[in-house]
């Protein structure tokens, strides 16, 4: 089996940097290309939490001079309007300028495709998407409080219909890693460019600390990019499980990558990672998800993955760095923010708050082992004594 390529390439012009990364890659961008980048919030630029225009207008230029056509379309964060994101990010002007149209999915006409994932057994999309040939994603490299890390796997979950991202969010962290992988099975990006002309440490995508790091990471093989960007934050890729089931799943490869441009020892630097201190929650959940599968086919079954969802539902808290910007009030699907008080009869745990907040005050509650611990013995003892 042939290795995947990933480029990495450096310069302080991040135009040139993009397209010397692409100059890496063997690629064919004939026809009608969708370029999605990742415009997350309309937050200021300087928070550097979407795409960098000049990355986007490096690509364009790329398929054009393919002779392919470009288009550049987005779905931004439920309670986002995605054109103020556009405008806010700069992208419009630099679409405007090259008259490249730009399709706000959210405004477009919803369909649904059913698909063999282990999660999602079908995902609702613009209908404009299905007349793209191929797909290149533009994400900015970030940390994520809930992920580990957004890169160009997670970018792809931007392609689902306005509230239709929140269900991933519903069943708890690790099937939002898992309907993650769903979406790539099932629309692969052609191209993965990841924008780390500046990057996201610590509480990412939105409040994380920036970093400019003046990097293009670019590749055919988006499980291959998103492993080489994580290695250049000295994250372990095997840490992030959307990362790790790709992998396990045939999507792409984490090793026996062929590494050309930049070395990854020259430019890489240790970020904060949000999950460091969350792993006995995760493997907890590894472990209950394990317990819930042995149990397909009963009774059991869906109330043992109900449990488990609720679990993994840490409630969010508005804290004391809370500056009243009212964006999580905007932004929340459930109206549960009243007063900056999250009403947690209201609220879903969806998260989608403390992804936005730009001042980092929205906190997750901590799991509680020991009622989860209670739970799975309740599970096991109604199971085996049947």
């Amino acid at each position: 089996m042939l290795k995947s390529r990933v480029a990495i390439a450096k310069n302080e012009n991040i135009y040139e940097a993009t397209l010397k990364a692409l100059d890496y890659l063997e690629y064919d961008l004939k026809g009608r290309i969708l370029v999605k980048p990742n415009l997350t919030l309309d937050v200021p630029i300087q928070r550097r939490a979407c795409t960098n225009p000049e990355v986007v207008s490096a690509v364009i230029d790329a398929i054009r001079n393919c002779d392919g056509e470009p288009f550049v379309g987005e779905s931004s964060m439920v309670g986002c309007d995605t054109m103020r994101a556009y405008e806010k990010s700069g992208l419009k002007e630099v679409c405007e300028k090259k008259k490249v149209k730009f399709i706000d999915f959210n405004r477009c006409e919803p369909v649904k495709i059913k698909i063999n994932g282990e999660f999602l057994k079908e995902i609702v999309v613009a209908k404009e998407i299905l007349d793209f040939d191929k797909i290149i994603s533009i994400p900015v490299m970030k940390t994520h409080v809930l992920t580990g890390v957004t890169l160009g796997m997670k970018n792809m979950k931007g392609l689902q219909y306005r509230n239709e991202k929140i269900r991933l969010h519903e069943k708890g962290i690790r099937m939002l890693h898992v309907g993650i992988v769903d979406i790539n099975s099932a629309f692969k990006p052609y191209l993965t460019i990841i924008d780390a002309s500046y990057a996201q440490e610590g509480e990412g995508p939105v409040s994380g600390n920036v970093r400019k790091m003046s990097l293009v990471i670019a590749s055919r093989d988006v499980v291959s990019a998103d492993a080489t960007a994580c290695r250049v934050m000295e994250i372990n890729p095997y840490s992030i499980y959307h990362i790790k089931r790709a992998e396990e799943r045939g999507i792409g490869k984490i090793r026996d990558v062929e590494m050309v441009g930049v070395k990854i020892r020259e430019v890489k630097e240790r970020f904060k990672n949000p999950l460091k201190g969350n792993r006995i929650k995760y493997a907890f959940f590894d472990f209950g998800m394990i317990f819930a599968s042995k149990l397909k086919g009963t009774d059991e079954e869906e109330n043992a993955y109900a449990t488990i969802a609720e679990l993994m539902k840490t409630k969010p808290f508005i804290g004391e760095n809370c500056k009243r910007c009212g964006r999580c009030v905007e932004i929340c699907p459930q109206k549960a923010i009243e007063n900056f008080k999250i009403n947690h009869r209201k609220c879903v745990s969806c998260m989608i708050c403390m992804e936005a907040c730009p001042f980092n005050a929205i906190k997750p509650e901590k799991i509680s082992i020991l009622k989860g611990g209670k739970e799975f013995v309740r599970f096991a003892y109604r199971f085996f004594l049947k």
